[in-house]
């Protein structure tokens, strides 16, 4: 039966068979094209996926230049590919969960920025079931309390846990907004053993911020720095001796981006008061409207891409530099800060819509409990030299070469480090211009009135 079968079925190549082999090529290398990064980061470090990439596009290659003779063997072979491309994405997105993020958090104070759904919504529920006091930053007073209501009726099916969930209103669009949640934080609370600068958002074109900045870079970089800077005294206060499950070091995280490969800074940023297209007076560096990476879609070209690109970038410098001042010795006496930048990985969320759960192309993507499995390990883990780079399947990148130049004053800082298992990774840099930046990086002094300046006096440690 099943040879009468196939041969009912036998046909020769046709425009039938060509055209369903390129829908199914198209599928598959759009697989790989989302998600590029993490595949390249797990084929490089693990062989058997490497193999399965590999076979993969042999397959799609065989569709074409060895044509299948029946329905059926065009079916299983297409089949076949399908299944070694789903148990791949299985293992690069499944395989992020571990058991070793699983101890208490009890007594921990986090901050999450943008809390109130995806990513932020998901590092929340996560570490309120660890025990933690989360404190969910958001822009929404409404949306706030939905999405702590809805943690809270998850944590209270557990008797035992003690974690809990505090909605506050914070618009990093108003750096007015950030100074007064960094002051009641202050009020309410002796310490911060968490802060995550999770909030990210991709604005219109000629977006500005209350005080007139370009948004992206205003809230996502400036907004993110402004919070970090008014809370720094509680990151850094040291610890009572009777406190349990609280970690040495606090943690600050930044939920950084891949995009940062395609960010730029025009050199207007880094001379004079720095203040240099801040406004959009360049336009984000994008020397026409028809540049990106698709001239035919805006929402793939420039302001948008760079806007984005760049506040990601900026992110990764400030991360390098509050690790080198908190290990400076000038502050020996206070809590250790480690830092880190991290890319979740290309995440079904809401800041556009061919990424949100409404899309076909959601399929495709991690959804926001794994990439808060790779937040988890940068509050967590001991494996990573502060400061570094955390890519999408928990793999450290040290950027700015903090191990070469600072990590012994890490270590120096803050002995406990010394029986700790930083990988030893590195990652070179050299697809923009670097040496346009010295070691003070790209801080900035922000007032609350949203002055900026580069000069970086008087900024606290």
């Amino acid at each position: 039966i099943y040879d009468k079968m196939n041969n009912f079925y036998n046909i020769n190549p046709s425009i039938t068979y060509y055209t369903t082999c390129i829908i199914f090529t198209v599928v598959i290398l759009f697989f790989y094209a989302i998600r590029t990064f993490e595949v390249l980061s797990t084929i490089l470090n693990n062989p058997l996926h490497f193999i399965m990439v590999i076979a993969s596009l042999i397959g799609l290659v065989s569709l074409f230049f060895k044509p299948t003779v029946t329905t059926g063997l065009m079916v299983r072979r297409l089949g076949l590919i399908g299944l070694v491309v789903y148990q791949l994405k299985s293992e690069i997105d499944g395989g992020l969960v571990s058991s070793a993020y699983n101890k208490s958090l009890n007594n921990c104070i986090a901050i999450v920025t943008g809390a109130n759904s995806g990513t932020g919504f998901a590092i929340s529920q996560r570490l309120a079931l660890l025990n933690a006091t989360v404190i969910m930053g958001c822009r929404s007073e409404r949306k706030c309390n939905e999405s702590a209501q809805a943690i809270i009726s998850i944590i209270s099916n557990d008797k035992s846990n003690v974690g809990s969930v505090v909605p506050m209103i914070l618009d990093l669009e108003d750096l007015d907004s950030v100074k007064s949640f960094a002051n009641v934080i202050k009020k309410k609370y002796q310490r911060v053993d968490f802060l995550i600068n999770n909030a990210g958002l991709v604005p219109h074109e000629g977006a500005r911020t209350v005080q007139g900045l370009e948004t992206s870079f205003g809230v996502m970089h400036l907004g993110h720095f402004a919070l970090t800077k008014w809370l720094l005294e509680l990151l850094q206060k040291p610890l009572p001796k009777q406190l349990l499950n609280v970690p040495h070091s606090s943690r600050v995280v930044y939920v950084g981006s891949e995009a940062y490969l395609h960010g730029k800074l025009p050199d207007s940023m880094m001379y004079g008061n720095g203040s240099g297209d801040l406004h959009g007076e360049i336009t984000d560096n994008c020397p026409n409207k028809a540049y990106g990476f698709l001239p035919c879609c805006p929402r793939f070209a420039c302001p948008y891409t760079n806007g984005y690109s760049r506040a990601k970038l900026a992110n990764i410098l400030t991360v390098f530099e509050l690790q080198r001042r908190s290990d400076s010795s000038s502050v020996r006496n206070k809590r250790r800060i480690v830092t880190s930048v991290l890319h979740p990985g290309v995440v079904t969320t809401n800041i556009q819509w061919f990424l949100s759960s409404s899309s076909p192309v959601h399929h495709f993507l991690r959804t926001a409990d794994q990439a808060a499995d790779v937040i988890l390990h940068a509050i967590l883990s001991d494996d990573f030299v502060p400061s570094s780079y955390i890519d999408a399947m928990k793999y450290s990148h040290d950027l700015l070469g903090f191990k070469q130049k600072y990590l012994s004053n890490h270590l120096s800082a803050f002995p406990l480090a010394s029986n700790l298992t930083f990988a030893q990774k590195s990652f070179e840099i050299n697809s923009f211009e670097l040496w346009h930046w010295n070691r003070t990086s790209l801080l900035y002094r922000v007032n609350h009135t949203g002055a900026v300046d580069s000069t970086l006096n008087n900024i606290p440690a």
